[in-house]
């Protein structure tokens, strides 16, 4: 248990991202209560530009800058996962402060922090809003709002158009086998430019069908989860049911079946 610190309480890599990198960090299991530094910044943990890390079932209450922050990489690094932690009470900030991507941020409860309760930030103007996933978290009360990205980037391809479908390969990527039949994924949708609208999920190469995965209005950002059965060529095609305009859509695969 980290308390009462007068810094911020776990802090990994170096500010510039080039003097130092810390990598392949687990950070598990911690309490940290009460960060309030005499210099106004008082993370709870953060991972600086070009380092990484995995950080699980940690507790961080009433720090005064965000609980959590992960700066993310220019370099080409993996992802930082940000998984199953719970944060409030974030002074002046987020909760979570994803400053760029790549990161994973899921599976999160996020309750009563002064600002949004998770915040994807262009740190600096970076311009690494990409590659950031933020699905299946709990927010909760938060000042501003629960999820704000700024200067969001696609990673991967564009939007995608109203009334439109796109078809992913999955067999034979990202670890997936040739012989997978199908996948479990985390979905999720930001940024539709009009609403209502809905995303259908279905396997390559067969017919739209009458069922959506996931509705949504316009503004919003919503998630979900399903196993979705995957093509001949093991591809999967995702239909956008809306009017007109575009939508950010975000598949995070947790698993597959063969």
């Amino acid at each position: 248990m980290l308390t009462n610190l007068q810094s911020t309480g776990l802090y990994f890599g170096c500010h510039d991202g080039i003097a130092c990198h810390a990598v392949n960090i687990l950070i598990r299991g911690n309490l940290i209560h009460t960060v309030q530094p005499g210099d106004g910044v008082g993370y709870g943990l953060e991972i600086k530009l070009n380092s990484y890390a995995t950080i699980i079932e940690n507790t961080v209450y009433g720090s005064q800058g965000p609980g959590i922050e992960v700066y993310g990489s220019n370099r080409g690094d993996p992802p930082s996962l940000v998984e199953r932690n719970y944060v409030e009470g974030a002074q002046t900030d987020a909760g979570i402060n994803v400053g760029g991507g790549p990161a994973i941020v899921r599976n999160n409860i996020v309750v009563g922090n002064q600002y949004n309760g998770i915040w994807a930030q262009d740190y600096n103007g970076r311009g690494l809003q990409q590659n950031v996933w933020i699905v299946q978290n709990t927010v909760l009360n938060n000042q501003t709002g629960g999820i704000k990205v700024t200067n969001w980037q696609a990673g991967g391809g564009p939007a995608l158009n109203a009334g439109a479908d796109r078809v992913f390969a999955f067999a034979g990527q990202c670890g997936i086998p040739l012989a997978a039949r199908s996948v479990a994924i985390n979905i999720a949708v930001t940024q539709p430019t009009t609403g209502p609208g809905f995303l259908s999920f279905y396997p390559g190469g067969t017919s739209l069908p009458l069922v959506s995965m996931l509705n949504y209005s316009s503004g919003q950002t919503r998630a979900n989860n399903a196993i979705v059965p995957l093509g001949a060529a093991g591809d999967m095609a995702v239909h956008c049911g809306q009017g007109s305009g575009t939508a950010q859509v975000i598949i995070d695969v947790s698993g597959y079946f063969q």
